[in-house]
């Protein structure tokens, strides 16, 4: 199917991926449900730390990609066996124990748990799909400029990542029948606050996606910073809630109606994508990916909004999106005059001039507000231990703030 028999040793190889994949996701669940959030970085951590150390180790060796492959197995299989130690802990401090006897718990659980499981299914089988379209329309030297750009994608996955897994259980705290105006008002929360961090992020990679590759991986994979700005555009959705609806719907008990929307959007990923990719190849299936994941969410919002009569900012997703386009483009105009030798400094070079701007541009265009720096202190000064050093930093955007604020009355 994939047109690569000489794969099949490692296809056999990865079979223990699966089952050591698979049992980390279970304990991960399981701390998930605890609300262990520290734990499941810690586990991740530790797996990332192991593979980074031993899949290099057996490559150098010259066991080659099955080295790697064995690596990134043994890394978490160590995560794992630490998750089972610390949960034999967690079980002896606290009881956990949960009367499921009966046949309406049971009937409960599938009835929550079925659509959430076929409706990964479903996605799942669509991302093995658009493996499929790469593999029918492009040589192995594109993929492999397309799996560098992937690995740069997942940076931004560093932020939606966490942001996604922390809304499900502030959601299910609450039923929307009996909380409606906090639930609203969380909704809407979610999405400023996840659209604050995301839409930024993703175009600060789009500007720097080609010193980053070349700084990391040489100038060989010269179509991968292309790629790399095309499928990061994959997150912008997260101003249309595609980080809170599916979470926020799943709290309510409404797996059905995730179930539904994942369906469609799934389809309309395998109708554009398959149009694009036949006409354009990788490129025409990148963009298929961006402009599916946009109509999908859009179709997810409305039906949720509909629904439930929630409501958001739209006006805020328009403004961070205008000091985020603005601050990428002006960063990207200065870089093309201030081309420096070593493309690892002009990568830190254009962060930080696209972070100055955006530190400016942010509150003059209004996507930024002291409600929100209220908001950013008191979650930072409660839970992050680093907050004295980036007092500073919140510091000087209430200055520009009142400055702007007087300079406007």
């Amino acid at each position: 199917i994939l047109l690569r028999p000489g794969l099949g040793g490692l296809v056999r190889l990865t079979a223990g991926i699966v089952f050591v994949f698979s049992s980390f996701n279970t304990i991960s669940a399981i701390y998930f449900g605890l609300e262990r959030m520290d734990i499941i970085a810690a586990l991740i951590v530790v797996a990332s730390l192991v593979k980074a150390a031993i899949s290099p180790l057996l490559v150098s060796m010259g066991y080659g990609i099955p080295g790697a492959l064995i690596g990134y197995m043994a890394g978490y299989g160590v995560a794992l066996l630490f998750g089972l130690i610390l949960l034999a802990r967690e079980i002896q401090r606290e009881d956990l124990s949960a009367d499921l006897s009966g046949e309406g718990s049971l009937r409960d659980m599938l009835r929550f748990g079925f659509p959430l499981f076929i409706g990964s299914f479903v996605m799942g089988l669509g991302l093995r799909y658009q493996g499929l379209l790469q593999v029918w329309f492009a040589s192995d030297l594109v993929i492999g400029n397309l799996n560098i750009a992937t690995k740069f994608k997942s940076l931004a996955g560093l932020f939606t990542v966490p942001i996604a897994s922390s809304i499900y259980p502030a959601f299910s705290k609450f039923r929307f029948e009996e909380r409606r105006e906090e639930m609203t008002k969380m909704f809407g929360a979610s999405v400023r606050y996840a659209t604050m961090i995301v839409i930024p992020v993703t175009l600060l990679i789009v500007v720097v996606a080609e010193p980053a590759v070349v700084a990391l991986f040489g100038r060989e994979y010269s179509l991968a910073p292309f790629y790399l700005a095309i499928v990061v555009l994959e997150f912008l959705p997260v101003g249309l809630g595609s980080l809170s609806v599916l979470p926020f719907l799943n709290s309510q008990g409404e797996t059905g109606t995730t179930l539904r929307l994942n369906i469609v959007s799934v389809g309309i990923m395998a109708i554009l994508c398959t149009t694009l990719t036949w006409q354009f190849g990788i490129t025409g299936l990148l963009v298929g990916i961006v402009v599916s994941a946009v109509l999908g969410n859009a179709y997810n919002l409305l039906r949720t909004l509909r629904r439930y009569e929630l409501g958001f900012d739209l006006r805020q997703t328009l403004r961070v999106s205008a000091f985020s386009v603005l601050s990428a483009g002006l960063t990207y105009a200065v870089m093309k005059y201030i081309r420096l030798g070593n493309p690892l400094v002009h990568a830190f070079a254009a962060s930080f001039i696209f972070l100055a701007l955006c530190m400016v541009l942010a509150p003059v265009m209004g996507a930024l507000t002291q409600s929100d720096l209220q908001m950013i202190r008191g979650v930072l000064e409660r839970g992050f231990r680093g907050y004295s050093l980036l007092a500073p930093f919140l510091d000087l955007e209430a200055r520009i703030i009142q400055l702007f604020q007087r300079s406007t009355t």
